[in-house]
């Protein structure tokens, strides 16, 4: 009757302590799940006011994008070389958005996204180098 207690005894021991350390095991991936996540959000806001200042910047070149636009093909002296040399250079300028998105990429090639638990939000996270890719292509063919 003494061994099958202290059998029990140590049992259930050993099972509280497996169960401490994998609740340690959860909350240490939480933790970590958390760190990331707050600091790919505070690499989105950063992409955000970057796309807001070129967007801006954008809309003060609009005007010299009209001009280029109207005086294509239409009556070609009313622009001068120089002109057309320095709005398009302007044109180019806005076209370059610096998103630095670099511990989302990493979190993407060294598999941290798969701390991530919804399910969603890391398929959508994991798709994120594609989606910039196909806005870069966009962005080639609106400069030819």
């Amino acid at each position: 009757m003494f061994m099958m207690a202290k059998l029990v005894l140590i049992t259930l021991g050993m099972t509280i302590a497996l169960q401490f350390d994998q609740r340690k095991d959860l909350e240490n991936k939480r933790e970590s799940e958390q760190i990331l996540l707050k600091q790919i959000y505070q690499e989105f806001l950063d992409a955000d006011s970057t796309i807001i200042f070129s967007y801006k910047s954008y809309k003060s070149r609009l005007p010299c994008i009209e001009k280029i636009y109207k005086n294509c093909g239409h009556n070609v002296d009313e622009i001068t070389t120089y002109e057309f040399g320095f709005l398009a250079g302007d044109l180019y300028a806005y076209n370059k958005l610096d998103i630095n998105n670099g511990i989302l990429i990493e979190a993407i090639n060294s598999g941290k996204l798969s701390l991530i638990q919804n399910d969603l939000l890391r398929n959508k996270l994991s798709s994120w180098r594609e989606l910039t890719e196909h806005v870069e292509y966009y962005e080639e063919n609106a400069k030819d």
